[in-house]
């Protein structure tokens, strides 16, 4: 318990990034299994509805709900794009330097 604090702590900023990012692929991972599912089942009147306007099977359903989440998440990209909420060059990192195993541990 209180002992992980401190081993924590001690480790490079670049561990913390790399544990972050990890944990937070993983969670945005299982909410998109999670909830695609559902929203896959909610949409799919609207799916059949626009599949039937694009002269396609009636009976088969355009997959709304993966192309609003997909449309989501290129919106965000786009709007952190635009906006450079993603800019590294104040702290002198850049995108091209290859982060190796060495570079971690420090």
């Amino acid at each position: 318990g209180g002992a992980s604090v401190i081993w924590i702590a001690k480790l490079s900023e670049r561990w913390k990034q790399l544990s972050n990012a990890l944990a937070g692929g993983v969670l945005i991972g299982v909410s998109l299994c999670h909830m695609l599912g559902d929203n896959l089942d909610e949409l799919e009147p609207q799916g059949k509805d626009i599949s039937k306007a694009l002269g396609g099977d009636p009976d088969e359903a355009y997959p709304l709900g993966l192309a609003l989440a997909g449309c989501g998440y290129f919106l965000i990209v786009g709007l952190e794009y635009l906006l450079g909420g993603h800019a590294h060059g104040e702290h002198g990192q850049s995108h091209t330097r290859q982060t190796n195993l060495e570079d971690l541990e420090t």
